[in-house]
């Protein structure tokens, strides 16, 4: 009994070329030995392991590139903690004995400093100036807050919004903020 390949030649199964052949009663090749079999498979698993690895080599070059600029912004963000360090050294007004809050927002979240009466005062007519650093609002010089602005500006909240916000609001008599009422309500 003959092979499997021989019985699909037999019931018609096989390629029309191979037939073909076959039927020309052309020189028989014989059957390639396992060797060239697998050289003759060998370009395409070569083609296919040169895809993996050309694929590893970017995926790890992309990884190693994302690496250095996390590095690089890192470097750059403590040279620019250190700059505003070196501003902020004995020019940081915050009080200890302040029991006053004075609330703004910066990035989105309420935050507070506390401060005292003059202090505030001082705020609101914006003689003083609040720099947000390593998590705290500290009281500063409005030069020093400018400084500190050209170098982290997201560190520096905008205290005149607020502020004039608050003085609208208490001219503003407590009726302008609701909506008027329609003449055909019915209670």
């Amino acid at each position: 009994m003959g092979s499997l390949k021989e019985a699909l030649r037999d019931a018609g199964l096989s390629s029309s070329k191979k037939r073909q052949k076959r039927r020309s009663g052309g020189p028989s090749q014989k059957a390639p030995s396992p060797s060239a079999r697998s050289q003759s498979n060998e370009p395409s698993e070569l083609d296919l392991a040169e895809a993996y690895r050309q694929r590893h080599l970017a995926e790890k070059a992309d990884a190693q590139q994302k690496k250095q600029a996390k590095q690089a912004e890192q470097a750059a963000r403590r040279k620019r903690n250190l700059q505003i360090e070196a501003l902020l050294t004995n020019q940081i007004k915050n009080s200890e004995d302040a029991e006053h809050a004075r609330y703004f927002e910066q990035a989105g979240r309420v935050r507070r400093v506390m401060c005292t009466d003059a202090q505030r005062k001082a705020l609101n007519e914006g003689c003083l100036a609040v720099v947000m650093f390593r998590g705290a609002a500290k009281l500063v010089e409005p030069q020093v807050a400018m400084a500190v602005a050209a170098i982290a500006p997201e560190w520096v909240p905008d205290l005149t919004q607020s502020s004039a916000a608050t003085s609208d609001e208490t001219t503003q008599s407590e009726e302008d903020h609701y909506p008027p009422v329609p003449d055909d309500l019915m209670w």
